[in-house]
């Protein structure tokens, strides 16, 4: 999404800090409207026919999700039908690109799956395949932008222009039910997961093989990462010296890296806490290898400016109902009194 949005901006001129962008009023668009001034935020655009804010910024911007961007820079409903003659202001540049506004904080949903089944099932961790596909077609039909967790770079740095409602959907450990179930349902809606897995457990009997984990990472649909090598916890144990401390983290680390390195061909840069259990060290230690996020399991959105080692996740149990689902998704935190 990032790199088409930036085309379709570069294109039209839209883009700040683009060098030798033409004056506003050499700008024609056909069919839509002719620029009338710009700004360094925003170039202002009247429209030539009556038409609906979603379709005029799908042909302007090249991206109908980013209408509830021009709505909010605009004040109006995203539903707005634009007047022949009425002037939009459409961004050049994100904005509030911390996420904070009067409206609130905008955060972003990081959700944790464990195990899938074709079936209801009485284990708390494990989803079933109805329940999965009714989650992801709510995702769909109710607005949410799925991003990869790659992705989570340009929201937590301010240069990326992201609409509302942004979620990342993450699946721990690497069962085999991975391939059975989440990922053809995954691939019908077309929305990308992020794999933490951990070496020991690849290739035992509910885990998925080496062979079926390249498969997935090879879709294209997953990145697969790294949730340690043993998921031990990252806690520090009694009686543990800091060396010994710090040379079984470096083992966690390294190993689980040279092993999805070996068999995946592609190093991980983000890290799944075993338990959600991190320390000052395990965080230095990540940072040291140029690891760009660390991922927990306290619920709650990720806004901008969390720190991007103690990202927060969001479990997904079997007996969530939908309701319960949708409640989980909160994407927008009020700002603090005072």
């Amino acid at each position: 999404m990032t790199r088409a949005i930036t085309c379709c901006l570069l294109t039209l001129g839209l883009l700040g800090g683009c060098a030798h962008v033409p004056p506003a009023a050499d700008v024609a668009i056909p069919s839509i409207g002719q620029p009338i001034g710009q700004t360094g935020f925003f170039t202002l655009v009247q429209a030539s026919e009556a038409i609906t804010l979603r379709e005029m910024t799908r042909r302007l911007l090249g991206e109908e999700d980013l209408a509830e961007l021009v709505a909010r820079a605009n004040a109006l409903p995203v539903d707005t039908i634009v007047a022949s003659g009425q002037i939009i202001a459409l961004p050049r540049k994100p904005i509030h690109s911390s996420g904070i506004s009067p409206h609130g904080i905008q955060t972003v949903q990081i959700l944790c799956y464990h195990r899938f089944s074709l079936r209801a099932s009485s284990e708390p961790m494990t989803v079933s395949a109805a329940d999965f596909e009714a989650q992801m077609a709510y995702l769909v039909n109710n607005g949410y932008r799925v991003i990869r967790l790659a992705e989570l770079a340009g929201f937590m740095e301010g240069g990326t222009l992201f609409p509302e409602r942004l979620v990342v959907i993450t699946i721990d450990d690497g069962f085999a039910s991975v391939a059975e179930v989440a990922a053809p349902i995954l691939a019908k809606y077309g929305l990308p997961a992020t794999l933490f897995v951990y070496p020991e457990f690849i290739g035992g009997g509910l885990a998925l093989s080496w062979d079926a984990l390249k498969a997935l990472a090879d879709s294209g649909l997953f990145d697969v990462q790294s949730h340690s090598t043993s998921h031990t916890s990252h806690a520090r144990r009694p009686q543990e010296s800091d060396e010994a401390y710090r040379q079984r983290l470096d083992r966690e680390i390294d190993t689980a890296s040279r092993s999805l390195a070996g068999h995946l061909g592609r190093a991980p840069s983000v890290y799944a806490y075993p338990y959600g259990d991190t320390s000052t060290d395990t965080i230095h230690a990540l940072q040291a290898r140029q690891y760009r996020f660390g991922v927990t399991v306290r619920r709650g959105g990720t806004a901008a400016f969390s720190h991007p080692f103690t990202l927060r996740r969001t479990m997904i149990y079997g007996h969530d109902s939908l309701a319960q689902f949708a409640r989980k998704l909160v994407t927008r935190q009020p700002l603090p009194r005072g």
